[in-house]
């Protein structure tokens, strides 16, 4: 079964973390998967679903903010490239289904928005983190090597600690992404903060926006192994 979504405002705002800290973080079953260049990165990834459908009532499409924490990760088993989730914050009630069905690490959030041709702005607020994105767009294409594109752009299988303490797991289906380069103004997690991996105003290591695209996810999520 697959849930679709239209995604748009999607952003990429990765920042340098420390990777022997994020190291103690991620469970021993997945390395870290570094950049080109050798570095270990979290991501902040905010973006809108619009037309989010559920596969048992798809005659329903719904709409709200989101933003997923990950950082990049390489399953030791199978060398299968995905991403780890620290935890996602949803702009909806709806928050409580993965919560309740799935035991996802989701949590409610209050997001305030403004989005011009210029400048995107969000402002979020929930138990897992006060975040702050705001920056200036461009259309200047990505100036990511291939391999980092797919780092960044295409891990397809994502991991996270569910709520009752076992590893849960789920992957995702989408066509590549364009990517276009912004610059950040103000950029902050608490959640990035809190867990040590990043300093208060750091600044990001890059910021990238995709231009609206489609994502199909395949349920359920299931127990890692």
């Amino acid at each position: 079964m697959k849930a679709t979504t239209t995604l748009r405002h999607f952003a990429l705002v990765n920042f340098k973390a420390d990777p022997v800290r994020l190291r103690s973080l991620i469970p021993h079953e997945f390395d870290l998967n570094r950049t080109e260049g050798g570095d270990t990165l979290v991501s902040a990834v905010p973006f809108q679903d619009t037309n989010f459908r559920f596969p048992w009532f798809p005659w329903i499409g719904f709409r709200f903010w989101q933003t997923n924490y990950r950082t990049y990760v390489v399953e030791r088993g199978t060398g299968i490239r995905g991403v780890w989730f620290f935890g996602t914050d949803l702009g909806s009630p709806l928050a409580w289904i993965p919560r309740i069905a799935w035991s996802l690490p989701w949590f409610k959030a209050e997001y305030q928005t403004r989005m011009t041709d210029a400048l995107y702005l969000i402002l979020s607020k929930s138990k897992l983190s006060s975040s702050v994105f705001n920056f200036i767009l461009s259309d200047e294409p990505s100036d990511l090597s291939p391999s980092d594109f797919e780092l960044l752009s295409n891990p397809i299988v994502g991991f996270y600690n569910r709520m009752d303490g076992e590893i849960g797991t789920y992957d995702i289906e989408h066509p590549p992404m364009k990517l276009t380069k912004a610059v950040s103004v103000f950029s902050r997690c608490t959640l990035f903060e809190r867990l040590g991996l990043v300093d208060y105003g750091i600044t990001p290591h890059s910021v990238y926006v995709a231009e609206p695209i489609e994502f199909k996810i395949n349920l359920p999520p299931k127990v890692f192994r």
